[in-house]
């Protein structure tokens, strides 16, 4: 396996948590800065970050604005084709 073979997928959870705060997360954002994974997004999960950022973190417009394009950037943008809709419970 190559460096940055691996993809992976963060949710607004983990990019809101690697941007604040020093945990697991953050480490997993500097690893796919460094090149060893890559990181796939979506335009949906792009939006909810920044709204997350400027609504419940009082993040300013000028600030939401450079932070969101970094990752947009460094990733993979995935088009979203169709919802799947839940998965019922129980189905895993």
């Amino acid at each position: 396996m190559t460096a940055g073979s691996i993809k992976v997928v963060f949710d607004t959870n983990i990019l809101v948590s690697g941007h604040f705060w020093k945990g697991p997360p953050y480490r997993c954002m500097l690893a796919v800065e460094a090149g060893l994974a890559t990181l796939v997004l979506s335009d949906p999960i792009l939006t909810e970050f920044a709204e997350k950022l400027a609504g419940k973190f009082g993040v300013s417009k000028s600030e939401v604005d450079p932070i969101v394009e970094r990752w947009a950037t460094c990733a993979e943008v995935a088009p979203i084709e169709r919802k799947a809709g839940w998965v019922p419970a129980g189905s895993g």
